[in-house]
């Protein structure tokens, strides 16, 4: 079992995710902007972080830059999701 922080400002892509991962056992904790992960990884120090790129308060990049700072070994996946702007012809 891991013990996961999600972090995503919508919240679609964050229910889907922890859904996956509770689904398999996991314990997940989640935030809705940077600086709330941020918050909750230094009290809960998670195992691995997943985390959306354009977030509000602080980005996901700048959330992997202080959680390597804090724990250096630490895995973070900084996801960006976005919508098609074009079809396929």
């Amino acid at each position: 079992m891991v013990a996961a922080g999600l972090s995503w400002d919508d919240p679609v892509p964050l229910q889907v995710v922890e859904r996956l991962l509770s689904g398999d056992g996991h314990t997940v904790s989640t935030a809705t902007n940077g600086l709330e992960a941020l918050e909750k990884f230094q009290v809960g120090w998670f195992d691995v972080v997943v985390t959306d790129h354009a977030m509000p308060e602080m980005s996901g990049a700048e959330l992997a830059a202080m959680i390597k700072r804090l724990a250096p070994r630490k895995p973070v996946t900084l996801l960006a999701l976005r919508e098609a702007l074009s079809t396929v012809k």
